[in-house]
């Protein structure tokens, strides 16, 4: 049954951890929804099935992996032996199996998988493995064989192959040629004994498998849709739970492509889920840590990459609150600091900038996750905009940081090239607090030192970041 759904096995090396990998702090929320998945799991009558929402990006299967991990390394531990053993774990890319077009076949080859790879007290008997595998072969033929319908579709099966091949099964099985209704009652039979094999296998007086679906949204409509239905109707064993990682909003959308636009996905979607959890989003006290994170990564990597970038750790922080504001996806922050790290390369090793320009590491750090972030407040900079609401915004991320305040609106005021005059009162008498008459022209000197005396510094540093994108010579 080969299958490109991705199964871990006990024994696959952990590549994340919580302990070395969890930058946003969501370990003790990973912790707080096992505990309710494993005593809400004996309260319905075959699995539980709940969903775990978050926008592409948002760091779902970097979740998972962690949650995956956690769960080997706690079954492989002592304490396991005598305390509590945690659920094997069981990773299925349902985008990997797309084109295979049996989503059945693809969930019971990531099973199948697992269940060879398990070990410990809690392990199915050698006796149960076989007879579950022996209730998949069958399940499986029987797919195959009636796969003529799925074969003329794009999902990359061999019409020709598949027929041979499920000619060939039949003859095995029968001495002569069943009709299709004989043929579709021994499925549903073989079905119904896979059913009872797992749950021979897996139930019990506690939780034993968590099975981690990944990147269903990513998947043809037809597909999706389909692989709800398989776990809703097969895998609905007691002792199973089933996390879905999957962005609703898109999934909603690519359910009404094939029921019209007036299907009521929330109702729709609770036919297959028991509840819906929503992934944490990064907050400005733990976003800090990974902002720092990249920072290292993407632009200060010393000996691959020499970089303009000044400031420090405080700079980078002080845009957490920001990155919380525009409700920046870690996968989005990614792409900013990768156009930050290549924007502030620099040739050599002593081509750094005076520690004197803070400041311009700040606007060029502030424009970068503008670019991904809030594409709206960028193209305002880039055309040389300039707007008291975008200050006070800017004002309000940190209202009890005098540091901070006076960091953007210097930022701000120099970097547009504005005077206090063009603010109404109640931004006028922030920005004098923030900026003194006789502190102004230093950070405009900052600027000039950099860029040339430009008389508007935010152009020019857009310019250089999106010659830096379009890989062309920032020198001039």
């Amino acid at each position: 049954m080969a299958s490109s759904s991705t199964a871990s096995p006990a024994s696959a090396p952990p590549s994340l951890s919580f302990e070395q990998t969890d930058k946003l702090g969501l370990s003790p929320f990973c912790q707080r929804l096992e505990r309710y998945l494993i005593v809400e799991s004996g309260f319905v009558e075959g699995s539980l099935v709940v969903a775990l929402n978050a926008p592409f990006g948002g760091g779902k299967t970097t979740f998972l992996e962690m949650w995956k991990t956690d769960l080997l390394n706690r079954r492989q531990s002592p304490a396991g032996e005598t305390a509590f053993t945690a659920p094997m774990p069981v990773m299925l890319n349902a985008w990997e199996s797309d084109y295979c077009g049996d989503p059945l076949v693809a969930i019971l080859a990531g099973l199948l998988k697992a269940v060879d790879h398990w070990k410990g007290k809690d392990a199915p008997q050698p006796s149960e493995k076989a007879s579950l595998w022996e209730s998949a072969k069958d399940v499986a033929w029987f797919s195959v064989s009636l796969a003529n319908d799925v074969a003329a579709k794009p999902t990359g099966l061999n019409p020709v192959k598949a027929g041979e091949f499920a000619e060939k099964k039949k003859k095995e099985r029968a001495a002569k040629t069943p009709d299709f209704i004989t043929l579709f009652n021994q499925r549903k039979d073989a079905l119904e004994k896979l059913k009872e094999q797992m749950a021979a296998t897996f139930s019990g007086t506690s939780t034993k498998v968590i099975v981690f679906v990944d990147e269903l949204d990513r998947c043809r409509p037809d597909y999706a849709v389909s692989y709800l239905e398989t776990i809703k109707h097969v895998f609905n064993v007691k002792g199973m739970i089933f996390v879905l990682a999957v962005d609703l909003h898109h999934l909603e959308v690519s359910t009404k492509s094939l029921f019209g636009s007036d299907l009521k996905f929330p109702e729709y979607f609770r036919k297959f889920s028991h509840r819906t959890f929503n992934l944490p989003e990064p907050e400005a006290g733990s976003i800090g840590t990974l902002l720092e994170e990249m920072v290292a990564k993407h632009v200060t990597r010393r000996g691959q990459r020499n970089s303009a970038f000044k400031g420090g750790d405080y700079l980078v922080r002080m845009t957490g609150p920001l990155v919380c504001a525009w409700r920046m996806t870690p996968r989005q922050l990614h792409e900013a600091f990768r156009i930050l790290g290549h924007s502030l390369a620099i040739e050599g090793v002593h081509g750094e900038m005076s520690t004197h320009n803070e400041v311009v590491s700040l606007a060029y750090l502030y424009l970068c996750l503008a670019y991904v972030g809030a594409p709206a407040v960028y193209k305002n900079l880039r055309q040389g905009g300039h707007s008291p609401d975008q200050m006070r915004f800017l004002f309000q991320l940190s209202p009890l940081d005098y540091k901070s305040k006076a960091n953007w609106a210097q930022l701000y005021m120099t970097g547009t090239n504005s005077d206090f005059s063009n603010y109404d009162a109640n931004t006028h008498d922030l920005m004098k607090k923030a900026v003194p008459d006789d502190e102004y022209p230093q950070y405009q000197k900052s600027f000039n030192i950099a860029l040339g005396h430009h008389p508007a510094p935010f152009k020019q540093i857009c310019q250089r970041i999106e010659n830096a994108i379009r890989f062309e010579d920032n020198a001039s």
